[in-house]
């Protein structure tokens, strides 16, 4: 819990005598004085409001009482003492404590004006975190040794002062299972990118397996479309070898029925010659190295 210390009131505590009002308290606020002009004295009226046990409160209880009164004062509270400091809470609220020492060294303790037991009233206090000095105040004796203390124990102070404290162990525990979970975590990492390597590997054997498969696919629609195109091909030359073969045997056909009709005219050619005399005429030309034959056909008798 978040609070802040709004006032202080003192009535005859130790050198402030009557009622006494200090405050408000700033975020930074800062009390100065000479020597004996009860500087302390507000230290030791929060720690006796607060109930703490220092030092400076560890005499007589008659001590904390203001005893400088006029010899003519007969009034009863003047023999009192208390001490009232008002706390603002973090939703805004107002919270009082207040210890009164009276005259007969009683003590009596007060929560926003109420009159309540001191277990009540010291759990009230640590219900807002106040349940040490060390949360807030530095003695004077205590400067000394702030100074000397190394970090580590200064670590620690600061850790009683903040009340972090009361954590210590259930954060120690919650470290030593963070740290588990890390180290799980790191394993887990670890096989996470095994897993995913292995998971690249096999993704690249699949599109290695599906690249072949494809690759095999196309290979064999090419090798059927080069066997039609051979087939194609094949058939074509069958065609034009029929038509050849066609064209060859009318060819050889016509040339049969050619020569026949050659021998047809040659035997009647001949059976006409044998039916014929030759005769010969040879007569000499111009020229004398040219000559011609006339050669005339005289049907026999």
């Amino acid at each position: 819990m978040c609070i802040r210390d709004r006032n202080l009131e003192l009535y005859n505590f130790k050198s402030f005598a009557g009622q006494n009002y200090v405050g408000p308290f700033k975020d930074f606020t800062c009390i100065i004085g000479p020597n004996d002009g009860g500087k302390s004295n507000l230290i030791d009226a929060i720690c006796f409001v607060l109930n703490y046990n220092t030092p400076n409160l560890s005499g007589q209880l008659k001590d904390l009482i203001y005893t400088n009164l006029s010899a003519k004062s007969t009034r009863k509270e003047d023999t009192n003492c208390s001490v009232t400091i008002t706390f603002q809470l973090t939703n805004n609220e107002l919270m009082s404590f207040k210890k009164i020492l009276s005259s007969k060294l009683q003590l009596e303790y007060q929560i926003n004006n109420q009159r309540v037991k001191v277990d009540e009233y010291n759990e009230q206090i640590e219900a807002i975190g106040l349940a040490s000095s060390k949360n807030f105040l530095i003695m004077q004796h205590e400067t000394d040794f702030l100074v000397s203390r190394t970090p580590q124990e200064l670590t620690e102070i600061f850790e009683e002062a903040s009340s972090s404290i009361q954590y210590k162990e259930s954060y120690e525990n919650q470290k030593k299972e963070l740290d588990k979970i890390e180290n799980e975590y790191k394993e887990k990492s670890l096989e996470l990118a095994q897993l995913k390597s292995e998971k690249r590997k096999i993704k690249q054997k699949q599109q290695n397996s599906e690249n072949f498969i494809k690759l095999s696919a196309e290979i064999d629609l090419i090798e059927k479309k080069l066997f039609l195109i051979k087939f194609l091909e094949l058939d074509m030359e069958i065609d034009n070898s029929v038509k050849d073969h066609i064209k060859t045997r009318e060819k050889v056909t016509r040339e049969r029925n050619e020569r026949e009709e050659v021998n047809k005219a040659t035997q009647k050619l001949a059976q006409q010659v044998r039916e014929l005399s030759l005769i010969h005429i040879s007569e000499p030309t111009r020229q004398a190295e040219i000559s011609y034959a006339v050669f005339c056909l005289k049907k026999k008798k």
